[in-house]
């Protein structure tokens, strides 16, 4: 007879994760105990402890899965064929869709998504700090391509986050409609870039 494999450590908490994010959504993520957890995956609180020290921990564990999400995305962006400028409209484009669709569909994620920003929780400082080298990468390929000129990329990259900013910050979309958002984000990049040539 053959014996079943146990589930590795990382495998068992993108369990606990997938559930948190279940229950988040049915019943908020202030409602939601780490018991709660722990009861619809079938085991102990301690269990759960083995893995998360705390119900903070599984948040920020939580918030930690979405800016991968979109780091993922915008990689492939970045990864991506054709002009700098193109992609740099691409990886403004990529967070606002991103954005659209937490605001749209997921009430407590989204909120949960706003706190971690305002409170500039460490997976976001992490984040933040690839968009920035993701942008310094775009404007030194296009300095290679004769697309942009600047004698400092990493500052340039700076600049046009500082700019980009507030178009890009998920409250952005609570104080204008999505559509909004997105044009004028696009009309920005589309000014710096001007700028840069």
């Amino acid at each position: 007879m053959e014996q079943q494999q146990r589930p590795s450590r990382v495998e068992t908490q993108d369990r606990i994760l997938a559930t948190a994010d279940e229950l988040f959504r049915r019943f908020g993520m202030k409602k939601t105990t780490v018991s709660d957890i722990a009861g619809r995956l079938g085991v102990s609180p301690a269990t759960i402890y083995r893995f998360f020290p705390s119900k903070d921990a599984i948040i920020e564990a939580y918030a930690e899965r979405g800016t991968g999400e979109l780091q993922r995305r915008l990689q492939s962006v970045v990864d991506s064929r054709g002009p700098a400028a193109k992609r740099l409209e691409g990886l403004v484009a990529t967070v606002i869709d991103y954005n659209r669709g937490y605001f749209n569909k997921e009430g407590e994620a989204f909120k949960l998504y706003v706190t971690s920003v305002e409170q500039n929780w460490d997976c976001v400082r992490v984040f933040t700090s690839i968009f920035v080298g993701m942008l310094e990468k775009m404007v030194t390929e296009g300095i290679l391509g004769g697309e942009f000129r600047s004698d400092d990329p990493q500052a340039t990259a700076l600049i046009l986050h500082d700019c980009l900013r507030g178009l890009l910050h998920p409250l952005a979309l609570e104080q204008a409609t999505p559509d909004d958002v997105e044009r004028r984000a696009l009309t920005m990049i589309a000014f710096l870039i001007k700028a840069l040539r």
